[in-house]
């Protein structure tokens, strides 16, 4: 199953050291050399680790939210471009040569920008996936006078929107005032499922909307395309992350203050016809809260193992700073106590604070986190990186420790993850350390 899930930076800035300057060698963690800026490649051409930066164009602030591999191991990055006049932004698109040479063959010059209203809308990316044509589905959300709605688009190969897809290649879904997809997912039949968050129902909800091939809404999804769910009656639930399981099962993550404020994980699972799966925790709907006692935990991004086993990873304050949280489920909505012994585990770097954005899986089982890690300087937020075993433990042959922190000079942030055939590890997010936010890209060993 073909599926992405986002991850959204929270409100809250985080608070943490441990950074990696060191040239890279064949240690699993360390950075893969590169050239660094621009157009040039991964090739190790100088000893010194240096990462991949893309300059969108004019902008003020571009930020790659999440990242895919290609079959032909081409990376697609996706988020969004802020022009240097105006307050609007634009859908952003760079694909990557697997070396991490910028592929000109791809929209312009290897960038492709999209605004939805054409009129200046703030239009932001979240998300993106490939599916089985090698089209390629970004989702987000567009902001213009008449209100916020999901907003999905679908490229070629070539970067050119496809218009085969609502006949302008995007289309915009209205639930009520204020709609933002966050996550999106592809079916073995190609149909697309965007999820987000909505206030049609009064309070902020679950959203959830599935899209035929053709870009029109799958009525055989809840009766319309479309369907809503409160976590409980009144309370704010936000949606960060999406996965289809192999059965074609729906499941959707982010945070809910159910419980009272502030905010527990929470994982919705739905059948393939929008109903909620009675089988998942018996609601088709579980919350985790990480301390026992209220602490501010949040879902960015969730992903599906081999053995139908769900991680969730994001963050919680549980032991007073915010530290990556991650968490695993069973196919039947439960901790999975064979993780951790407790079905969840916090990770701390040094005396910070952390979050993770993304997830994955490896092929050997094990589960790599990505985000940000904040030691409380000025210009002190840098990409972090963790991996675990099977088991729920650091994963000591990677950087020794299990933890990786990257500090690329600026304020950098992971947002996406994804591993590459050989197993290298890609991350994907953004850095001002040349002045301007621009898209980052940086590529570990494994």
């Amino acid at each position: 199953m073909r599926t992405t899930a986002i991850a959204l930076l929270s409100a809250c800035m985080l608070t943490g050291p441990f950074r990696l300057t060191s040239a890279a060698s064949d240690e699993a963690g360390q950075l893969v050399p590169s050239i660094g800026h621009q157009d040039r490649a991964f090739a190790p051409v100088i000893p010194r680790p240096r990462i991949i930066l893309t300059d969108i164009g004019e902008g003020t602030f571009e930020a790659a939210y999440a990242m895919a591999v290609q079959a032909d191991e081409k990376i697609v990055a996706a988020g969004f471009s802020t022009p240097a006049v105006g307050p609007s932004s634009d859908f952003a698109l760079v694909r990557y040569e697997s070396t991490g040479r910028v592929d000109r063959s791809f929209g312009d010059n290897g960038r492709v920008l999209t605004d939805f209203s054409g009129t200046g809308s703030t239009d932001q990316a979240l998300a993106v996936a490939v599916d089985l044509f090698g089209r390629i589905v970004v989702a987000g959300y567009s902001k213009s006078n008449v209100g916020v709605d999901f907003a999905v688009a679908r490229y070629t190969a070539d970067g050119t929107p496809d218009n085969t897809f609502n006949a302008t290649g995007n289309v915009l879904t209205n639930f009520g005032a204020d709609d933002r997809g966050t996550a999106v997912a592809i079916d073995w039949n190609d149909k697309i499922v965007v999820a987000g968050f909505s206030n049609a129902g009064g309070t902020t909800d679950f959203a959830v909307v599935r899209y035929n091939v053709d870009g029109t809404l799958d009525t055989t999804l809840n009766g319309t395309g479309r369907v809503l769910t409160d976590i409980s009656v009144g309370s704010a639930d936000f949606v960060a992350a999406a996965v289809i399981q192999a059965d074609g099962k729906i499941v959707v993550g982010g945070w809910s203050d159910a419980s009272g404020i502030p905010f527990d994980f929470s994982v919705v699972r739905y059948n393939p016809d929008g109903t909620l799966d009675l089988t998942f925790n018996t609601t088709g709907k579980v919350l985790t809260d990480f301390s026992g006692f209220g602490s501010y935990d949040t879902l960015q991004a969730l992903a599906i193992q081999s053995d139908g086993k769900i991680v969730a990873a994001g963050r919680s304050n549980a032991s007073g700073h915010s530290n990556f949280a991650v968490a695993r489920y069973t196919a039947t909505g439960v901790l999975d106590g064979t993780f951790n012994a407790t079905g969840k585990v916090l990770t701390v770097f040094d005396a910070g604070s952390a979050m993770a954005n993304a997830v994955v899986i490896q092929s050997d089982g094990k589960i790599v986190a990505v985000g940000l890690f904040d030691d409380g300087n000025p210009g002190g937020v840098d990409f972090a990186l963790a991996r675990y075993n099977t088991d729920g433990t650091s994963d000591s042959t990677f950087n020794s420790t299990g933890k990786v922190v990257t500090n690329i000079g600026g304020f950098d942030v992971g947002y996406g993850v994804a591993i590459q055939s050989d197993g290298k590890i890609v991350a994907s997010g953004s850095s001002d350390v040349n002045g301007t936010s621009d898209f980052a890209l940086l590529r570990y060993l494994p």
